[in-house]
């Protein structure tokens, strides 16, 4: 079976999946499979090189390369992905059960600010874009089959209720 977690910038998708490695379980980071993911201009598809300290980011996207995904999912008969891309609706049907990390504006924004292994989010343009998009992401998700996961509880009981889902239990 084939699964995706996802959520925006500080919802805990790395966390989940070192913790679903520790585990045993299949799992990868999506911003850790290589050539998975790059910025792209939003106007053109193009791959970029993207300055997160000075750049505009309504210009930009965090993109996954759909061929590289197939590659992965098709590689895999049992896949864990954890990640995000701005494409990320549009590759639901690569996956049999999508999660949905859910969690309110105050923790998210703490989790993104207290990150020592990227800066991701952490300029006040992308802060604010993460935090105003986070709530129509999880509805449009919803909307497309993901199942919502508490993200706000301990790391441990999140990854609970996912492999509660989890077929190769």
């Amino acid at each position: 079976m084939k699964y995706l977690v996802t959520g925006l910038a500080g919802s805990g998708k790395s966390a989940i999946a070192r913790n679903l490695r520790e585990r045993g379980y299949n799992a990868f980071d999506g911003d850790r499979v290589p050539d998975l993911s790059s910025w792209t201009d939003k106007n053109t598809g193009e791959s970029i090189e993207v300055d997160l300290n000075n750049t505009d980011y309504s210009k930009i996207a965090w993109s996954w390369d759909r061929k590289t995904l197939a590659n992965l999912v098709l590689s895999n008969p049992n896949l864990i992905l954890c990640g995000s891309a701005t494409n990320a609706l549009a590759c639901f049907t690569y996956f049999d059960k999508v999660f949905i990390l859910t969690l309110d504006p105050e923790t998210q924004k703490h989790r993104i600010m207290s990150r020592l292994d990227n800066n991701y989010g952490q300029h006040p343009d992308a802060l604010r874009m993460t935090l105003e998009n986070q709530i129509s992401f999880a509805n449009e998700s919803i909307k497309l089959g993901a199942i919502a996961i508490d993200a706000i509880a301990p790391l441990n009981n999140v990854v609970e209720q996912i492999l509660n889902y989890v077929d190769e239990r």
